[in-house]
């Protein structure tokens, strides 16, 4: 991993948006379906997902996925 992905985000149920995760992101940090991941907002509208049980462990600097919106979205939208 490491290269730039680009997701589309998703409207589920009206009210709430979702993005995929990348599949070799998932497999890395051995999560499986039904797992839980933490969202972290950060300072600069980025968004930190890190994996629950690091989180729980203190170990958040781990492995990450940083959402950062681009200058035309606002954070709204990236969430």
């Amino acid at each position: 991993m490491g290269d730039l992905e680009l997701r589309k985000l998703q409207m589920t149920g009206g009210a709430s948006y979702t993005v995929s995760l990348p599949k070799d992101w998932i497999r890395a940090q051995g999560l499986k379906m039904g797992d839980v991941v933490a969202v972290m907002p950060r300072p600069d509208s980025s968004l930190t997902i890190v994996p629950h049980q690091k989180v729980a462990l203190g170990q958040e600097k781990g492995s990450e996925v940083v959402l950062t919106p681009s200058k035309d979205q606002d954070k709204e939208q990236i969430l």
